[in-house]
């Protein structure tokens, strides 16, 4: 800009200092055309009132050098030039300034002369007798003359311009100096410093510009706050990669769920930053741009699920938006579903089995008179264990579904003697004792719930207890919530054992043929203790017995 101004500054002060010289050259000139004109003219004058003689003519040719005098009579014949031999001269009758001295008194004109071989300048006056007196002069002399005053002239115009230059350069300066302080000022909102007149337009459309700026910037912001609250506040993790899998956008649930460091800047990273699954990058190859794909990351303990999905604009692949999705509960889920149905089947196949065997030699009367009820009792205990079997799961169903758990008052000390009492008998035919350190404690909950886990804590240590063994059962009040425990020293619970024990189906006999056994009953535990907002505490050692440990809030 500073440039542009300076040239264009230049530019015109060149022009203006240029048309001024020309216009003095031309005025000085015409002036001084007209000085000779005069000159000529008086001096003609002059001597058209001496008498017509040869000796007064050359006298005034001595007196006026430069000057040519020429006496033409009236039948145009040249009677004497002071340059050439009149003899030697044609008819002047026709030229011009002859012509107009005839009709008008004088005459004036400006030729080339084939005598004398110059451009002149004539100027004639007619005389009395008819005769016509010409005196002329070379306009190499004017210009002569002109030329002495055209090079003080020049060389002021040169002095002129190298001024200007200067000037110029200093006055660019100050003036880019100011407009850069002016345009600041309007830029950053300043009021009173000192403006050109000439700006009060720029700075109204700057000030109406920085008004929709600074609105759409604060669009931008509350929509840049907005995103990045609802990817802080998801519970996926959302990333967005470009056309050359570089990272574009990525949130923080997304880094937790990779197991990467939160506090590093992963924008304009590779993907490979994050994750080196041959699988993954299978996915995120150039010519699936328009596939969608789902990738199952192993992440240390943790199982992550990838939704790949392309993106495009305007036709062209830009990139690919991936959610992860924290997925271990549902494998666990799937394969507890899995396994659960194994086990029903399992569970449910045997007793059937031998229901449906029984049954065919009975049908078929292959079972004498004295066989048949030994084989009824087997077939009533095997439809027991079958009916105890879909008991059990009707409950775990019916605790895990239970959304709102009904509420009544009543003594936990009283379910647990009263679990005690059933079990009195049993564990006298084992030789089991049963031991009991228990406090009286209202409460006020499910007492359907608090019976199942009392129930099947007890049936469990029954179950797994040795023949002379012993139970201990212990109830005492906490600061907001109690404590129950159940304590036998039966086959106990190995290392391998304690983090399964509480899924369906599964017990620690790994013959799997306990007829008494459901493994169901842990897992109505849990679940009950769950819906309680209780905890379940396991200490075992194997071959030495069992501890159960129940803490739930009052």
């Amino acid at each position: 800009m500073k440039k542009k101004i300076y040239n264009n500054f230049s530019l015109l002060i060149v022009i203006a200092i240029a048309l001024t010289a020309i216009a003095i050259s031309f005025v000085f000139y015409n002036s001084h055309k007209t000085t000779h004109e005069t000159r000529l003219k008086n001096i003609l004058d002059f001597l058209s009132k001496l008498p017509e003689e040869e000796e007064i003519f050359d006298q005034a040719k001595r007196s006026f050098p430069g000057m040519r005098l020429t006496l033409i009579d009236k039948e145009g014949t040249v009677l004497y030039d002071s340059d050439k031999w009149a003899e030697d001269m044609g008819d002047h009758d026709k030229r011009e300034e002859v012509i107009e001295a005839r009709a008008k008194g004088t005459g004036s004109a400006v030729r080339y002369s084939e005598t004398m071989h110059e451009n002149y300048y004539y100027y004639a006056q007619a005389l009395n007798d008819g005769s016509v007196l010409r005196i002329s002069e070379m306009q190499t002399n004017i210009f002569r003359t002109f030329q002495k005053i055209i090079w003080p002239v020049a060389l002021i115009v040169l002095v002129a311009l190298f001024l200007t230059f200067i000037l110029g350069n200093i006055m660019t300066n100050s003036i880019i100096s100011d407009l850069k302080i002016q345009v600041e000022g309007i830029a950053g909102g300043t009021t009173d410093t000192p403006m050109y007149r000439e700006l009060y337009p720029v700075r109204r459309l700057i000030e109406d510009q920085r008004e929709d700026i600074n609105s759409k910037i604060d669009n931008l912001e509350d929509y840049q706050n907005t995103i990045e609250a609802i990817l802080s506040n998801m519970s996926e993790g959302m990333l967005f990669i470009d056309d050359v899998n570089r990272i574009v956008l990525v949130n923080r649930r997304a880094l937790i769920l990779l197991d990467k460091d939160t506090s590093v800047n992963y924008i304009d990273r590779s993907v490979l930053y994050l994750t080196r699954d041959e699988n993954f990058m299978a996915a995120l190859s150039t010519d699936r741009t328009y596939l969608r794909d789902r990738v199952i990351l192993d992440i240390n303990d943790t199982k992550v699920r990838a939704d790949i999905t392309p993106v495009r604009g305007k036709g062209e692949f830009i990139g690919k938006i991936i959610v992860l999705s924290d997925v271990t509960k549902e494998i666990v889920l799937e394969q507890e579903r899995r396994e659960f149905t194994s086990n029903v089947a399992h569970e449910l196949k045997t007793p059937l089995t031998s229901i449906n065997g029984y049954a065919e030699l009975l049908s078929i009367g292959k079972v004498e008179g004295k066989d048949v009820k030994n084989i009824g009792s087997t077939i009533f205990e095997e439809g027991k264990r079958i009916l105890r079997l879909i008991e059990s799961m009707l409950n775990l169903s019916k605790i895990e579904e239970q959304d709102e758990i009904p509420e009544e008052d009543f003594d936990i000390k009283d379910i647990v003697e009263k679990t005690l009492d059933l079990y009195q008998l049993k564990a006298e035919e084992k030789g089991m004792r049963l031991e009991k350190d228990l406090i009286s404690i209202p409460y006020t909950g499910s007492k359907e719930l608090i019976e199942e886990i009392v129930y099947n804590l007890i049936d469990n240590a029954y179950k797994y207890g040795i023949e002379g063994g012993y139970i201990k059962t212990r109830l005492v009040p906490r600061d907001g919530y109690f404590i129950f425990s159940v304590e036998d020293d039966g086959i106990g619970i190995s290392e391998k054992d304690k983090d399964k024990i509480f899924q369906r189906f599964y017990t620690v006999d790994v013959s799997r043929h306990r007829r008494d056994s459901s493994g169901i009953g842990l897992s109505i535990v849990k679940h009950g203790i769950e819906k309680l907002g209780g905890k379940i505490y396991l200490e075992s050692r194997e071959g030495r017995g069992t501890t159960f440990t129940v803490e739930i809030p009052m």
